[in-house]
């Protein structure tokens, strides 16, 4: 498993994406389904926490994969439902 590749594909995609902030975990999804020789199938899909984040909310997930976790981070807008990636990281 090439940590590099999957972490430069994820980021290359996301930046590519239009302006559609509010089904980011199934563009993630769609995402790292184009790696699927990297990471395997996907597993499930869990929200660790969430937490207030100035005026916005953050929340971390868990999506498991067979070889491997993808932790990430979201910003939430409550008001416009606008989602944003804070960070993210492939274990």
């Amino acid at each position: 498993m090439n940590l590099k590749k999957i972490k430069l594909v994820l980021t290359i995609d996301l930046l590519n994406q239009k302006n559609n902030h509010n089904n980011l975990l199934d563009t993630i999804r769609k995402v790292m389904k184009t790696l699927k020789e990297e990471v395997g199938n996907f597993l499930s899909q869990t929200l660790t926490s969430t937490r207030p984040f100035g005026d916005l909310v953050k929340q971390t997930y868990s999506l498991q994969y067979e070889n491997g976790t993808l932790d990430l981070d979201v910003v939430v807008n409550q008001t416009t439902l606008n989602q944003y990636i804070y960070s993210f990281d492939f274990r």
